[in-house]
């Protein structure tokens, strides 16, 4: 269940009665002797997520509007020479 739905009470009352529903066909499919009880908690890594993508938007658009952000050209090169940290040494005799 997401976490802005956790505060739901139908919600969740309707979930715990399909735990009970879910529990037979679950323990049958998984050829368990006790089926185990399930229990629904809210999903925050879903909110949280989004939180952080507003926040890198926002933080990229203000310094785009400041002028802080470098161009987009000026990002690093991979076929440049003078870079030698994916230079491997050849050791042998």
């Amino acid at each position: 269940m997401l976490a802005g739905d956790s505060h739901d009470p139908l919600q969740r009352e309707i979930l715990d009665e399909a735990a009970g529903y879910l529990r037979g066909p679950l323990g049958r499919t998984l050829r368990l002797r006790v089926a185990p009880h399930l229990h629904f908690a809210p999903d925050e890594e879903l909110e949280r997520g989004n939180r952080l993508e507003d926040l890198i938007t926002r933080a990229v658009r203000e310094d785009r509007e400041k002028g802080t952000l470098p161009d987009a050209e000026a990002h690093y090169d991979s076929d440049d020479e003078s870079n030698d940290d994916d230079a491997v040494a050849d050791d042998r005799p």
